[in-house]
């Protein structure tokens, strides 16, 4: 049976990605203007994220901007996901 992706990334450093940030973070698959290709077992980009995020809970190595960088390898050839973060506005 597949893992979920519960099941692959749970007990890892995901929590830190997600916990523990504050702020925005704003991922896209694609640049304005282009295509978001998939394959039968689904979105390029999702796929990258998740074989990325899975490599990640392996190794231990979770900065976002070493996701991303891995995510634009895997998709290069057809699309070039985006990441934007913002920082909290406090009033």
């Amino acid at each position: 049976r597949a893992e979920s992706v519960r099941e692959t990334l749970s007990n890892c450093a995901v929590d830190t990605l997600f916990g523990e940030a504050s702020g925005m973070l704003v991922l896209s698959s694609s640049t304005p203007g282009e295509f978001s290709w998939s394959t039968e077992r689904g979105g390029l980009f999702t796929q990258a994220l998740y074989n990325t995020l899975a490599t990640g809970c392996k190794n231990g190595t979770f900065r976002w901007e070493q996701i991303l960088k891995n995510i634009q390898q895997k998709t290069a050839k057809y699309q070039r996901p985006q990441l934007a973060w913002f920082a909290p506005h406090h009033a």
